[in-house]
């Protein structure tokens, strides 16, 4: 099966001795464009870069590795100065940030180093560990399949202050796995792969029948020419098939349908049981489809380079069509649409919930809360209400005595308030295992606040006194 992503390999040397081969995988789908430098600077098909002694060749072949961070990342690729100060692509100086949907989630993962936004050149770092501060500033464009040890290899040499190692790493090769190197050398598994993908197409154009006579005939002769090979693999394909129906019971017996028979079956369940199996399976539902369309977000997230920008765009126009909507129900021209962005943005200021600390809980704000609060579980009295508007209306005076029921509802108001206090209580925390530094509990809870407000200060004099350093 041939691989989704164009693969190349690194060779590497610490110091005098081989360290090994990496091979990595290249996101062509998501970041072409940067996945093509690399590609192109591993196997040195661009030329050069530069004019006269200035000259430099557009290929990682002996550049070094010029920086590595203790379990974060090694970095290389400076194909001008090979120090980490210089570095060119195949589109030029610099090229612009792709894509940054692919995050440093894990090891082994091939990113792009810069000085800032869109001046991407030659230089690269591998990750040695998941690094999420660089999303969204460095593109990530391929992941290392094979070598990881080697790269953690890497990662061990010993590092000056700078970060620059002491042991020289030098890559001595590089360049692309074709199809066919892959099949001979890197990829003992290819034909496998192939024959399945023949059984594959067969299966389709003839039918199960033929591919199981094929099979038959394959076993048969195998079984002529080596009668234990041709055991073996019957032994396989036997346990294969057990397995494979195990699976299948297994996925029968927890699946819905499954759990609707043995429900029918239990006689003695009763109704509330059987809403409890009925809730519980819909909720088993709607996890399952919650689950695929999570798992389709992801995949579309990591093959989709515009998937970002059209989430973005999408829930703007969203946000559009809901103000649309309210301008036309508050029959606002759209020429005055800042008014009702105004109105909205003073609505979310006052839905949200101030925090408060130490003295500043009961201020002015929270007093009125409180009352508004109480307020709310009084009963209003309609009639009176109406009277009294009515008065206003024609400029009667009116008199704000509270009558006798008024009163007795604040009263059985305030009665409840005092006994809901009272089911609340915030103990101090209190260690009897303390030495004794007070008379009594008045003077230890002034203790406690003396040691809040000045004890820093007094373990500084404490200090200074036992070593004798106070002036």
């Amino acid at each position: 099966m041939r691989s989704r992503y164009p693969q190349i390999f690194l060779d590497f040397q610490i110091g005098t001795k081989a360290a090994g081969r990496v091979i990595f995988e290249l996101f062509n789908d998501v970041t072409p464009k940067t996945a093509e430098n690399y590609r192109g600077l591993c196997t040195g098909e661009y030329g050069n870069v530069g004019m006269g002694k200035k000259t430099k060749r557009l290929h990682y072949i002996n550049t070094t590795i010029h920086r590595i961070v203790d379990n974060m990342c090694i970095q290389g690729g400076d194909i001008i100065n090979n120090d980490g100060t210089g570095g060119s692509s195949i589109y030029g100086p610099t090229f612009v940030d792709e894509n940054f949907s692919r995050r440093h989630a894990c090891a082994g993962l091939l990113s792009m180093c810069n000085r800032g936004r869109n001046t991407n050149n030659s230089q690269f770092f591998i990750t040695l560990k998941p690094c999420p501060h660089l999303d969204g500033k460095n593109v990530v464009f391929g992941q290392v399949i094979e070598g990881i040890e080697v790269i953690r290899m890497i990662g061990k040499v010993q590092v000056d202050m700078q970060d620059r190692p002491k042991i020289p790493v030098l890559i001595i090769n590089c360049g692309e796995i074709t199809e066919q190197k892959n099949f001979i050398i890197f990829d003992p598994f290819k034909k496998s792969a192939l024959d399945e993908m023949h059984r594959d197409r067969l299966r389709t154009l003839y039918g199960d029948e033929y591919v199981q006579k094929r099979d038959d005939e394959e076993l048969e002769r195998q079984r002529l020419l080596n009668p234990e090979y041709a055991q073996k693999q019957e032994e396989d394909r036997l346990f294969a098939e057990k397995t494979e129906q195990q699976i299948k019971d297994f996925k029968n017996l927890i699946s819905k349908d499954a759990m609707q028979v043995e429900v029918k079956e239990n006689k003695s369940l009763t109704e509330e049981h059987l809403e409890k199996v009925h809730e519980l399976q819909r909720r088993m539902q709607q996890a399952k489809v919650m689950n695929d369309k999570a798992v389709l977000e992801e995949e579309r997230l990591n093959t989709d380079a515009q998937y970002d920008k059209l989430q973005r765009k999408k829930k703007f126009l969203q946000k559009k069509e809901l103000e649309q909507n309210e301008l036309e129900f508050k029959q606002i021209d759209q020429d005055q649409a800042y008014l009702n962005r105004l109105i909205l943005k003073k609505e979310d200021e006052g839905k949200k919930k101030k925090d408060y600390f130490g003295w500043d809980v009961f201020n002015d704000e929270a007093v009125y809360n409180a009352y508004t609060k109480r307020c709310t579980q009084l009963v209003k009295d309609q009639g009176l209400y109406e009277n009294q508007k009515e008065k206003v209306q024609n400029g009667e005076e009116i008199d704000h005595t509270p009558n006798a029921e008024a009163l007795d509802r604040l009263s059985t108001d305030i009665t409840k308030q005092i006994s809901k206090r009272k089911n609340f209580s915030r103990r101090r925390r209190f260690n009897e295992d303390q030495p004794v530094t007070y008379i009594n509990e008045r003077n230890r809870i002034f203790n406690q606040k003396l040691q809040r407000s000045f004890g820093t200060y007094a373990a500084d004099i404490k200090a200074n006194l036992e070593r004798g350093t106070a002036s």
